[in-house]
């Protein structure tokens, strides 16, 4: 049975390693941000080759997730960071969300080159607006491998997106911020978060004693969110 819940992991950019109570504290500010201002949509620069010497490239706001099971957490939370916010599969599918397409970053995949031929013929025709909704999809196409490698890295993350689409900031479910970094953000009520990963148990203890996670904590279920550290995980 596939897991219900599925993890945005973050926080590499403060530690994965040897955490001091700086680090902790920055966890703990990473995640209050999250909480009151919406999940980031981050700008990945994503290549993927093919045959031919198709490749296709995007740069669009966008928010990943995990369906791995939690007790995977460990491996996974150290290459991307050790907070991970855990929300429902219908939380992603409401906001035009779903898994990734992979495919092989190589010199023979087929895939690839049909896209570069399909955007081709699509702005010979001159239609910019099929052009528009086709890019989404595109952004839906993750490569499993580094270049001409076929090692399955990334296939094993089972990633799913959400990626930015105007309907969707129209509708509310995102929201721009009028910065750069990020320019998109997915809003989050009381009962969206269903699992937060602490990097450890010293940073969910500070945690609960931040005044501004306090409703967050408090909250009865089914709102309320269970709050797990990345070693409990393994247990699951």
């Amino acid at each position: 049975m596939r897991p219900n819940f599925l993890i945005h992991w973050t926080g590499k950019d403060i530690a994965v390693d040897a955490l001091t109570t700086a680090h902790r504290s920055a966890y703990v500010d990473r995640l209050a941000d999250i909480l009151t201002h919406g999940l980031w949509m981050t700008q990945p620069v994503e290549r993927i080759e093919g045959k031919a010497g198709s490749w296709i490239e995007y740069t669009t706001p966008l928010t990943c997730f995990t369906e791995i099971r939690l007790s995977q957490a460990r491996l996974h939370s150290h290459q991307y960071g050790l907070l991970g916010i855990g929300v429902t599969r219908q939380f992603v599918l409401d906001r035009f969300g779903g898994p990734v397409h992979y495919v092989r970053n190589h010199a023979s995949e087929c895939i690839i080159g049909n896209v570069q031929a399909i955007r081709a013929a699509l702005n010979d025709l001159g239609r910019q607006d099929l052009l528009d909704s086709f890019a989404v999809n595109t952004c839906y196409i993750k490569k499993m491998s580094e270049i001409n490698q076929d090692d399955f890295t990334y296939l094993n993350e089972q990633e799913w997106r959400i990626v930015h689409t105007h309907a969707q900031t129209t509708a509310g479910r995102l929201v721009q911020t009028g910065g750069r970094r990020p320019e998109y953000r997915i809003p989050v009520q009381l009962g969206d978060i269903r699992i937060i990963v602490f990097p450890d148990e010293q940073t969910r203890a500070v945690a609960r004693t931040d005044t501004r996670l306090y409703a967050w904590f408090q909250a009865p279920a089914p709102s309320g969110a269970i709050l797990l550290t990345v070693q409990e995980c393994e247990h699951f």
